[in-house]
């Protein structure tokens, strides 16, 4: 008697391994792919934080110019008014105290220093300081800069901006002044407009005050700070000790040789002192007290100290290390990554989940399979007894008519075993 061949296992094996192994593939590739875009997204928050901030920086310095701009243009125009004044023409010198005196105290929150007038003759100076000395100083005045400028007809009503120069205050500390100017003319009755040259009115202003006022409370995030250079990159505010009235460009080098300051050059020279906003970033040795390569971004805007002299101006910066915007970006990125490790552990659950199914479905398929086996086996015996036992001749044949097999009964019928 033939009989049936057992069902093999190999095909649910083989697809429950396969679907097990595609599973933690397909996890591996997902923890890998969520880690590359991780890192890639933490470079993309931190330029987009970077420019934010920046842009931040950037409102600082717009918000520093304008209040200088506009605190410097009330300063020229005192002078103008003081300029029209008769007080000025009195020969009676406690007469001429009195009014410079009202514009020195007006101007002293400013930066005020000093008020002082050049004859035309060019050999006497009346001058009143804030601590209301006054003096009169016979000499030789004639090359000073203000007086030849004052003496060009074409000056009239303009106002003259002299170089900064570098010096120190009651306390001792350094400081940068400014010279401003204009030409002074005796009016001449029924002569409208006209009137004869008479010398030139000149204040001193301490333009380190005037800017500290509104740089000094500037703080950009945590640490960083505001300073202000002129039109020939002199430092007129600068919270490190001794950059005030330095030249920007070789003071830095001068104090930490070892770093390359190109970035920040060149940031100066062709956007800052060519009177251009915006932002960047750059290298320094030093922050705070902290020294070091540190990477600070910076913003910039430029302060016109009159609009009549485009060419005038002076422009602010805001700056601060990179770091002040780092510990926003790591707070981000860890939130990011934690909701991507909570995607990738849902979709290993999902994963381990499957490969549990697969393993009970597995398991269950053999127990299936052996019962069925198991029932077939019975079935065969039952077959094979009763095919066995039967008194008639039960024969198979193949295609060719041959006998396949026969049950005993037959083959004793004929003569065979």
């Amino acid at each position: 008697m033939r009989v049936l061949p057992r069902l093999p296992l190999t095909r649910p094996l083989s697809r429950r391994v396969a679907t097990i192994g595609g599973a933690a593939l397909l996890t591996l590739l997902l923890l890998a792919g969520a880690t590359l875009m991780g890192l890639a997204m933490s470079r993309q928050m931190k330029d987009i934080v970077s420019e934010q901030f920046n842009q931040q920086q950037l409102g600082l310095a717009r918000l520093i110019a304008s209040r200088i701009e506009d605190n410097f243009n009330l300063v020229s125009k005192e002078l103008v008014v003081l300029n029209l004044s008769p007080s000025l023409r009195s020969a009676d010198l406690p007469v001429w105290e009195r009014r410079t005196g009202i514009t020195l105290s007006n101007l002293e929150e400013y930066g005020a220093e000093e008020i002082r007038q050049i004859n035309a003759q060019g050999n006497e100076v009346r001058s009143l300081n804030r601590q209301g000395i006054s003096q009169v100083q016979k000499g030789n005045f004639l090359q000073d800069p203000s007086f030849i400028w004052a003496g060009e007809g074409k000056n009239k009503g303009k106002i003259f901006f002299g170089r900064i120069k570098t010096g120190l205050d009651e306390k001792g500390k350094s400081i940068a002044r400014l010279h401003l100017a204009v030409p002074h003319y005796q009016p001449i009755p029924d002569q409208g407009n006209g009137g004869v040259f008479s010398g030139v009115l000149l204040l001193v202003v301490n333009v380190t005050r005037l800017v500290e006022k509104y740089t000094a409370n500037i703080q950009s995030g945590k640490t960083g700070y505001s300073w202000v250079i002129d039109d020939q990159g002199e430092f007129l505010i600068h919270p490190e000790k001794g950059f005030v009235g330095e030249n920007a460009f070789a003071i830095r080098e001068k104090r930490e040789p070892k770093i390359s300051f190109d970035a920040i050059n060149r940031i100066q020279k062709e956007k800052m002192l060519t009177g251009q906003e915006g932002t960047g970033f750059y290298y320094s040795g030093w922050h705070r007290g902290i020294k070091g390569n540190i990477k600070k971004l910076i913003a910039y805007s430029p302060v016109f100290l009159s609009r009549k002299e485009p060419r005038r101006f002076w422009s602010v910066a805001v700056a601060a290390p990179i770091s002040e915007v780092e510990g926003v970006i790591h707070s981000l990125y860890v939130r990011q990554m934690n909701f991507q490790l909570l995607v990738v552990l849902a979709l290993i659950a999902a994963g381990l989940s499957l490969i549990f199914s697969e393993l009970r479905y597995g398991k269950a398929l053999r127990k299936e399979v052996q019962r069925a086996i198991s029932d077939l086996k019975e079935s065969e015996e039952r077959y094979k007894k009763l095919i066995e036992s039967a008194e008639d001749i039960i024969v198979t044949l193949d295609e060719e008519g041959k006998i396949y097999s026969i049950n005993p009964y037959g083959a004793a019928q004929f003569g065979k075993t």
